[in-house]
C-alpha cells in the first residue's frame, strides 16, 4: 500500500483514507473532519 505523510500533522497514513492522529482527531486530505472534545 502507498503510505503518505500529512503535511499538517506529520502523521503517516494510507493514501485516500481518513485517519486519526494521536489525540483522536480525524483527518482526511489534510483537513480535520472530527475534532475530539477536550475533557475538563
Amino acid at each position: 500500500p502507498n503510505v503518505a505523510t500529512c503535511a499538517n500533522t506529520g502523521e503517516k497514513h494510507l493514501l485516500h483514507r481518513a485517519y486519526r492522529d494521536l489525540d483522536g482527531n480525524m483527518y482526511y486530505r489534510g483537513k480535520m473532519l472530527i475534532k475530539v472534545e477536550e475533557e475538563l
